[in-house]
């Protein structure tokens, strides 16, 4: 007989039985009439397994000595046993031999005090008529020999034993093994049954390139449970992680450790190839968390995520750069706000209105979509309203906010920009000691 367990904190052990030709029972069939072997002093007895339930229903309790949770519950249905007046039987059924069993039995201190007739070298039920492949398993036995209900242990309770003993209808819930169910294989599961995953998949055709987490960017606070990248090249998908997937790709964000950048972007190192010659080194990502968390958490975890995929490692450092420092020259010309619900308005890609925002959420806008970091050195900590006139434009191959209109917009509500070194975040990327 194979077996196989696996052990949680509270001993849950698995048991792996195979049917064969017998027919599987389920609830409402009657069980066969056969005779089982019950230890019996330093013995055994062969004896019709009908003669448990001549008088009253049981519980066939299928265990093995190996099995820590099956102990406890015999110990406890003992107890169910007696409140009830004996009302109810048990009959632990083992597929062990009679020496295993007897030895187990006579050494365990709690299964010496139990009052059962334990059935060892059982060939017919446990693996052939009752199929199932987690112990202990609880077969609810009426006097006529039909099995009214097949649970886990955990349905042995007052209640439900007290309804066994009057013969009422058990409304329990069914214990039903996947006693088919290969390990081996990846898990089969329905989209809508899906809490976590993460899977990465080669380039699939007819699908248009796309990255993102599904949230709003350029808003305060936002919990993000999902990231998703189409047809994306490994780079788009670490700057996402680094950007919180805000703007587009800016190589002075940028710090590469690698001699073969091909399979990090084939879109820049194969500008010229052919989309035959690119779809090697792009694919299909997705990360699901079971609940939303903030963005810095779930952007922490997608790129340790994408550390493991990959044979790069990218991180997020300090380096001393030219940035755009924001500094607020005259304090009289500052925005306020009319205090309506905090929103941002969009048109053809750019912002152009905020309404109740603040000035992080602006200076994040401005810093992924500029030609250069933008760092806040403003001071400005109030809400506020503000109208922006700005479009984009193509520089370096990049698309890039117009500097120029964003500095006379910026100006009107009293604030500039100014070119300065600062230490800011790059995303540094190295290759794996393979």
């Amino acid at each position: 007989m194979k077996r196989l367990f696996f052990a949680l904190c509270f001993c849950s052990v698995c048991f792996y039985a195979h049917t064969q030709n017998n027919k599987v029972l389920r609830i409402g069939d009657t069980l066969p009439a056969i005779t089982v072997t019950v230890l019996s002093g330093d013995g055994v007895l062969n004896i019709p397994l009908a003669s448990f339930y001549k008088d009253k229903p049981v519980i066939l309790d299928f265990w093995a000595t190996w099995c820590g949770s099956c102990v406890k519950t015999m110990a406890e249905a003992d107890s169910l046993i007696k409140k009830s007046g004996n009302g109810f039987g048990l009959v632990p059924i083992s597929y062990e031999d009679r020496k295993t069993v007897g030895a187990f039995v006579k050494k365990n201190k709690v299964m010496q005090k139990l009052p059962f007739s334990y059935v060892a070298e059982d060939t017919i039920l446990m693996g052939r008529m009752i199929s199932f492949k987690q112990l202990p398993h609880e077969v609810w036995v009426g006097k006529d020999g039909v099995i009214k209900a097949i649970t886990y242990a955990e349905e042995l309770t007052t209640e439900n034993t007290d309804a066994f003993v009057k013969n009422e209808v058990l409304y329990l819930p069914v214990k039903n093994d996947l006693v088919d169910f290969d390990l081996s294989k990846p898990l089969p599961v329905e989209s809508k049954e899906i809490l976590y995953r993460s899977v990465l998949t080669a380039y699939k055709p007819g699908i248009s390139a796309s990255i993102g987490s599904f949230s709003p960017a350029y808003t305060q606070h936002i919990l993000v449970s999902r990231f998703s990248a189409f047809n994306s090249s490994i780079l788009q998908m670490f700057y996402a992680a680094f950007s919180q997937s805000r703007g587009l790709i800016k190589k002075e964000r940028v710090e590469l450790h690698i001699k073969d950048s091909t399979g990090l972007d084939p879109y820049e190192y194969l500008q010229h190839g052919t989309r035959r010659q690119r779809i090697p080194y792009l694919y299909c990502y997705e990360r699901i968390l079971p609940q939303k968390v903030t963005e810095d958490v779930f952007y922490k975890g997608l790129l340790n995520d994408l550390n493991q995929l990959f044979p790069f490692n990218a991180n997020i450092e300090k380096r001393k750069m030219m940035c755009w420092v924001l500094v607020n020259r005259q304090p009289k010309m500052n925005p306020g706000t009319k205090g309506f619900a905090p929103k941002t308005k969009w048109l053809q890609g750019n912002i152009t209105n905020f309404t109740n925002q603040t000035m992080a959420v602006l200076v994040d806008y401005l810093n992924w979509n500029m030609n250069m970091a933008v760092i806040d050195e403003s001071g400005f900590l109030k809400s506020f309203d503000m109208d922006l006139d700005i479009d984009a434009i193509i520089q370096n191959n990049r698309v890039v906010l117009n500097t120029e209109k964003v500095q006379l917009n910026l100006r009107r509500y009293g604030f500039e920009l100014v070119q300065e070194e600062r230490m800011t975040d790059v995303l540094v990327i190295r290759e794996k000691n393979l």
